[in-house]
């Protein structure tokens, strides 16, 4: 969620109401796919804590909020499961009366555009190995859709990075309902029986030096 300008930036109570219109059981439960597992956090090893959304109190923190029938833009890339995900994430919200406009891009086109003119980013995050580099990649990445919406004064914080720092910081985006975790996703591998060690890395690459066969 765009915390730099526009309508969202400073309103916590419409915020707070899209996270909790938004039920990332149900989105994984109509949609299913490679959807297995829904994420409160960018790394699963931390989400010891979870807000858990409630309709009820999304809609009552649309009352208290300053939303007024406006349109909300939301804006992803083709691929990756995303016209789906905004399709759905469109009719939940405009069912409780937010209104929603999808856009979709290539992803060139995407980074391309002014996205601090944009009020929702949808889009992936990959894990990596390194916990730190994770946390650089979401909230310092030129094509994180989270650091086009990261609020400037945070950004100008952030030249000394630690772990600690980004959980810190993630923590404090998710109380204060900046962005939202939906899922993650299932990686898979088809190969022949004969051929064993297929280990997939973060970036859903297959490391060929472990690969072996099995004569038959």
């Amino acid at each position: 969620m765009n915390m730099k300008k526009g309508i969202l930036a400073d309103d916590l109570y419409l915020r707070k109401a899209i996270f909790h219109l938004l039920s990332p059981d149900m989105l994984m439960k109509e949609l299913g796919g490679t959807r297995f597992n829904k994420a409160s956090r960018l790394l699963a090893k931390f989400e010891e804590k979870e807000i858990k959304p409630v309709k009820e109190m999304g809609r009552k923190s649309l009352s208290k909020s300053n939303y007024n029938g406006e349109r909300i833009i939301l804006a992803s890339y083709y691929g990756a499961g995303n016209e789906p995900d905004a399709k759905w994430i469109k009719k939940e919200l405009q069912k409780e009366g937010i209104m929603v406009d999808v856009y979709f891009y290539s992803y060139e086109e995407l980074h391309a555009l002014p996205l601090e003119d944009v009020d929702l980013l949808l889009g992936e995050q990959l894990s990596y190995e390194s916990d730190v580099y994770t946390y650089l990649s979401a909230y310092k990445g030129n094509h994180s859709p989270l650091a086009h919406h990261f609020p400037i004064n945070k950004r100008e914080e952030t030249e000394v990075e630690a772990l600690s720092f980004w959980r810190s910081t993630e923590e404090e985006l998710i109380q204060s309902y900046g962005h939202i975790h939906l899922y993650r996703i299932i990686q898979s591998a088809f190969y022949p029986s004969y051929v064993k060690g297929v280990h997939i890395n973060a970036l859903g690459w297959v490391d060929f030096t472990k690969i072996w066969y099995r004569e038959s």
